[in-house]
């Protein structure tokens, strides 16, 4: 399972960059987690955006239809800020 980190004319044109999100409960929560608790975006099971495993996928590898919902805007800006911290890059967006 994938989480779609990239503005749609970069999906569209360049390929979606993505995220890994996994089931897997993790032992020790690194700066570059993000927790997304069942229920948000529609998960039916706790999960974890793994922000330090960023790529860019064929977008025949995304299906059109989303496995749930958009998360929350708190949620997109604790995923940029976990991006930013894998890439070491600073922070330049206000936090919601």
């Amino acid at each position: 399972m994938v989480l779609v980190v990239s503005a749609d004319l970069v999906s569209e044109y360049l390929g979606p960059v993505v995220v890994q999100v996994t089931r897997t409960p993790r032992i020790r929560m690194l700066p570059t987690f993000v927790e997304l608790r069942a229920g948000q975006g529609e998960l039916e099971d706790n999960s974890y955006a793994l922000c330090h495993e960023i790529a860019t996928v064929d977008d025949l590898m995304i299906d059109d239809t989303p496995l749930g919902g958009p998360i929350s805007p708190r949620k997109i800006a604790e995923v940029n800020r976990a991006i930013a911290e894998a890439l070491d890059l600073p922070p330049w967006w206000p936090s919601p």
